[in-house]
């Protein structure tokens, strides 16, 4: 019985209707997107589409370093500092942003050749690259105010918007105009540059740009929190980013390909957990702000039920993945073996996402770092030793890596709540 007003309470609580908005259109915008994998997957020969993913984890590299993780202190930090301080923090996630482009442009200047040659792709593509992501950070943080003043909708129609461009520009370059892989990056970089006006536009109107110099504290604060979430964060792209780059020292980018093409399907489970923890990590935050055991309760039960949610999702993307190759995309047969580890990979990291705001909540990112870290070391250490035998086994690999990740975010999590008393407030 005792449950059974606990799912109630939580179908008819605000989290849950923000919850089911934030589902639908990560629903619509991942669909999209989706879509246009299966565009590119159509018209791209495997190589071409292994280049194109040695440029979009280059990508993915940069968006991570280039604020240094200061970024996600605008999130921990908004229910508990006022606005003029949010503004402060801005113009540091803003500046560092700044720093690192001008950064990364002088070694782009000064080295073209090499850097063109280890990472697989032509330097004015890396220098696209390099311009989207800074161009991006205004769009996030446009993004991440509107999701933590629980603006759903807002939210939706404008990152929707941004998709169905995207998805727009992208097919008309590469398929109506022939360009081929190029022709992602040309409407990323176009697409990315527009958005960076209005979100610039958007902020300010909104009085969240400010030309305020911040305290030292308040960037000794920013720092003390954002540093050991880098290396967190690049963690991540560790795990998967050098994957590729390794099959490709190993192999060839056709190989690439067909990986990249597993976790792109794998990535279906992750993105339903991104859309789930947009606005879950919001009210965790909250139920954490306010020690509230009967919220507490509520999270250990939804975590579990979400637990249940996933796996159902990853065995629906599986068979998917293996229907939708076998009848529609047989070019791309040589990437079934490496579906089911990938998607119980992925399924491992959708139950990080339950667990991991707990330690991000009590700013325990040393832990987390430890964590994340080495177990990216780790992983990129036995795929360079197995790698070489079968591409299948950096698979099998990640697969692992994953859930070992999780087991130890778990564990950290409920020790740290333990710590907190929490424990002993739920019992009571």
């Amino acid at each position: 019985m005792e449950i059974k007003i606990l799912l109630t309470k939580i179908a008819h609580s605000q989290n849950f209707r923000h919850g089911m908005l934030y589902s639908l259109f990560s629903f619509l915008n991942n669909g999209i997107s989706f879509i246009l994998v299966l565009i590119l997957a159509r018209f791209l020969f495997p190589s071409d589409y292994g280049q194109l993913n040695l440029f979009n984890t280059f990508v993915t590299f940069l968006n991570i370093i280039i604020t240094l993780s200061t970024a996600s202190f605008v999130a921990v930090s908004f229910f508990s500092k006022n606005k003029e301080a949010l503004k402060e923090i801005i113009t540091i996630v803003i500046g560092v942003s700044a720093i690192i482009t001008a950064i990364i442009s002088f070694l782009f200047l000064c080295f073209p050749v090499k850097i063109s040659h280890v990472i697989g792709v032509d330097i004015k593509y890396l220098w696209f690259g390099l311009l989207v992501c800074f161009f991006m950070v205004f769009n996030s943080l446009n993004l991440d105010i509107w999701r933590l003043e629980e603006k759903p909708l807002i939210y939706g129609i404008y990152s929707l918007s941004f998709a169905l461009c995207n998805f727009g520009l992208t097919f008309w370059l590469v398929v109506s105009e022939h360009i081929g892989w190029s022709g992602r990056v040309y409407a990323w970089f176009i697409l990315g540059f527009i958005y960076f006006i209005i979100s610039s536009f958007v902020l300010y109107k909104r009085r969240y740009l400010s030309l305020n110099k911040p305290s030292r504290s308040l960037i000794k604060e920013t720092f003390l929190f954002a540093l050991p979430l880098l290396p967190h964060n690049a963690s991540f792209w560790m795990k998967q980013g050098m994957d590729r780059y390794i099959l490709n020292s190993f192999y060839d980018t056709t190989i690439v390909g067909y990986f990249s093409f597993s976790m792109n399907m794998a990535a279906i489970i992750t993105m339903i957990a991104t859309a789930f923890n947009a606005t879950n990590s919001v009210y965790s935050f909250k139920i954490l702000s306010k020690n509230d055991s009967v919220g507490l309760r509520k999270l250990f039960l939804q975590a579990n039920i979400m637990t249940i949610v996933f796996f159902i999702v990853c065995i629906a993307v599986v068979v998917f993945s293996f229907c939708l190759i076998t009848f529609f995309l047989p070019k791309y047969n040589s990437s079934i073996p490496f579906i089911i580890p990938l998607c119980i990979g992925a399924f491992f990291q959708c139950i990080y996402y339950l667990w991991v705001n707990y330690i991000i909540f009590y700013k325990k990112t040393n832990k987390l770092m430890t964590i994340t870290l080495g177990t990216a070391i780790l992983q990129i250490a036995l795929s360079i030793w197995l790698t070489r035998f079968s591409p299948l086994n950096t698979a099998w690999v990640s697969m692992s890596i994953s859930a070992v990740t999780f087991i130890l975010v778990y564990i950290t999590s409920r020790n740290i709540l333990n710590k907190q008393e929490i424990s002993k407030a739920l019992r009571n």
